[in-house]
């Protein structure tokens, strides 16, 4: 059994990483929710599948978390996404929710 993390790459079909990306293609103000130093344990689809392949073929059994080893933080997921391409783009920080106005 494989518990991944987040995934992301190539084809991924939920389109987190490229809308990221795409985002910070475009440059300018970008709300992201904070806190920025909240960590996450994204792992690359191609990782994923190299794994599961070298398991099938080794008969291996048990489960396995496959992750980023030491995770890293939200606000550096984005710096990573903005530095790639190449665009303008500042993080602002939204609160963790957003209150209601009652």
């Amino acid at each position: 059994m494989l518990r991944s993390g987040v995934i992301l790459g190539p084809e991924e079909y939920v389109g987190r990483l490229p809308w990221w990306l795409a985002r910070g293609a475009r440059g300018g103000q970008v709300l992201a929710q904070a806190p920025a130093e909240r960590h996450i344990q994204p792992v690359d689809v191609r990782d994923v599948a190299r794994f599961a392949v070298d398991q099938a073929a080794a008969t291996t059994t048990g489960a396995y978390n496959i992750t980023h080893p030491e995770g890293i933080t939200f606000q550096g997921f984005l710096d990573a996404c903005f530095a790639v391409t190449h665009g303008a783009a500042r993080c602002g920080q939204s609160p963790p929710y957003l209150p209601s106005k009652r």
